[in-house]
């Protein structure tokens, strides 16, 4: 109880937070949302006594608090130290990328991911769930794919930032591309980066948009996730379930791995495990089948395998580097540039700190260098 109520204050102190800085609708908007789907609502839900996947006792869900009263510190930390920053100038000298290099390197990065789409044509996710039912993601169970986290980093990073890039062309060529990159995503069966690219839109692109626009494309996204689970329900596939089960998804599933992994913690020896083998292994503890995966919020993969000091430490350094990054965007309000911090934080938030992300941070690193070069900008610090 005393636990909750904690949890409760904190909570509250952050999302004030949230309201003073105006970064609930800014660049760290995500961590906002992020731990209201991660530790509110399923919070609540297990304060309340929900059943659904509860696989822990009483003492994993008061770590779980707990573990929510510090992430709420570590967000807050990472919001007044974006906010303490705004009194840096950025000046220096200009470097740029000639331009004709900037967009071949573009185009061969465009023709890559159209090829590999082509290339396993027969075999994507999307078309067998329309054509022959169930089929696995190659994310989860690599099957013949060669080659698709690297594809993966193509279709989440730079596709998107190269759209953005040029987005502001004349006819039809922001509508096709658009459709480019959304199929370059869904194709995989993978819904999630879809889904916050759209909200990527929403927040920061599509201004001046009619209503009935947004309904649209609400509609356009229960439709595809509906085609997505259909073979996964058969029969008992209704309007009824498609709705609690978006609703489920995003504010009860993911964040329920949380207390799950902690009791995991308890009977599994986790450390020699892989990040992806720890989602893989609490996937079939939470669910009782396989293959599958369950994202981690990054303080929770940390304390499970190095306890509380680790944990905190590392959090600190992660709330300064991405408070950083937020400043630095904020200074820089190009959406390709944007687009790969807004990334970046996604993969933090439902990937953790495991090596395939730590390996995804470096390729945003260099690939958000290459835009600002492209950009005619090297940025250096100094103090006003």
């Amino acid at each position: 109880m005393i636990e909750f109520l904690l949890f409760s204050v904190c909570s509250f102190v952050l999302y004030q937070t949230f309201y003073f800085t105006k970064e609930y609708s800014g660049n760290l908007f995500l961590m906002m949302w992020g731990y209201a789907f991660l530790f509110v609502t399923p919070a609540v839900y297990i304060f309340c006594g929900g059943e659904k996947y509860h696989v822990f006792d009483d003492e994993s869900s008061l770590k779980f608090y707990t573990l929510g009263c510090f992430s709420s510190i570590f967000i807050i930390l990472m919001l007044l130290f974006k906010v303490s920053l705004n009194r840096i100038s950025i000046s220096g000298p200009r470097i740029f990328i000639s331009e004709t290099i900037l967009k071949s390197a573009f185009y061969l990065c465009i023709m890559f991911v159209a090829t590999y789409i082509v290339f396993y044509w027969k075999q994507w996710p999307f078309f067998n769930f329309i054509s022959e039912g169930v089929s696995e993601r190659p994310d989860i169970v690599k099957g013949n794919f060669q080659g698709f986290f690297i594809y993966s980093l193509f279709t989440s990073i730079i596709i998107p930032s190269i759209y953005f890039y040029f987005k502001n062309k004349k006819g039809s060529f922001n509508f096709l591309f658009f459709i480019f990159v959304c199929f370059s995503m869904v194709v995989s069966g993978n819904k999630g980066v879809f889904l916050y690219f759209i909200i990527f839109n929403v927040l920061f692109e599509w201004k001046k948009i009619r209503i009935s626009t947004y309904v649209i494309i609400f509609i356009g996204l229960m439709a595809i996730y509906a085609l997505i689970r259909l073979p996964f329900v058969g029969e008992g596939f209704s309007f009824s379930y498609l709705v609690e089960s978006i609703f489920e998804r995003i504010f009860l599933t993911q964040g329920m791995a949380m207390p799950a992994v902690i009791e995991l913690a308890k009977s599994v020896d986790i450390t020699a495990m892989s990040s992806n083998d720890l989602k893989y292994t609490l996937f079939n503890f939470v669910y009782g089948y396989s293959p599958g995966s369950m994202p981690l919020f990054y303080t929770a993969e940390l304390y499970v395998r190095y306890g509380w000091f680790i944990m905190s430490m590392i959090s600190v350094i992660i709330s300064l580097v991405f408070g950083f990054g937020a400043f630095v965007i904020n200074k820089k309000k190009e959406s390709s540039i944007r687009w790969v911090y807004y990334i970046s934080l996604y993969a933090l938030i439902m990937g953790g700190v495991g090596s395939a992300n730590i390996f995804f941070f470096i390729v945003a690193f260099f690939w958000w260098l290459l835009l600002n070069l492209s950009d005619k900008n090297i940025r250096t610090w100094s103090v006003k």
